[in-house]
């Protein structure tokens, strides 16, 4: 049952996460997650590789930290997806390559990153 004046992201608990509140970046050149803006929304217009920050906190990173990057363009070639040190991408060390077209949600449980939604 809806309240009066209750927003869809007061019923589903998303103003918990801000960071889907966050801006979309669109870009052709290697992007850092963490430093180079706020955007949870990555859009990939080249060959690129996305740097994510640590799982476990620090800029833009830690649990609960979401993003979704696609790989938006029309060449061929793979988007790089990186963690950084020892962290994983559902408990596989290396990159997530995302090819002409895909994309893939990952959120971080505060250790590791997982992919929640993936579309090849």
């Amino acid at each position: 049952m809806s309240k009066l004046n209750e927003t869809w992201d007061d019923r589903y608990s998303l103003l918990k996460f801000p960071y889907l509140h966050y801006g979309v970046s669109v870009t052709g050149v290697d992007f850092d997650a963490g430093v180079d803006s706020g955007a949870a929304v990555i859009i990939a217009t080249a060959a690129i590789t996305v740097a994510l920050p640590t799982a476990s906190g620090g800029s833009a990173g830690g649990k609960g930290a979401a993003y979704y990057i696609k790989n938006g363009s029309a060449f061929v070639g793979n988007v790089t997806v990186t963690v950084p040190g020892i962290e994983k991408i559902d408990n596989a060390p290396g990159p997530l390559l995302l090819a002409q077209n895909e994309a893939a949600l990952l959120v971080s449980d505060g250790s590791n990153w997982w992919i929640l939604a993936h579309n090849p």
